[in-house]
C-alpha cells in the first residue's frame, strides 16, 4: 500500500478498489509503512525527507 500511495500517487479510494479492502486497512498498512520506515532511517541517519526525495529522483 506504501508504493501504491506515495510511490504511484493513487488516493485512498484506488487503493481500496485495486485491492479490495477497506479505507481503514489502506490507512493502517499506510501508518505501519511510514513507522517502519521511520525507524529504519532513523537506524541509518537518513531523514524521511531525503528518502522520499530519492524515491522520486529514481522514478
Amino acid at each position: 500500500m506504501f508504493r501504491l500511495s506515495y510511490l504511484e500517487g493513487m488516493d485512498t479510494q484506488e487503493i481500496c478498489e485495486t485491492l479490495g479492502t477497506t479505507v481503514s486497512n489502506v490507512y493502517y498498512a499506510r501508518s505501519k509503512s511510514l513507522s517502519a520506515l521511520r525507524l529504519i532511517f532513523k537506524e541509518k541517519d537518513i531523514s524521511l525527507y531525503t528518502a522520499f526525495l530519492l524515491c522520486q529522483f529514481l522514478q
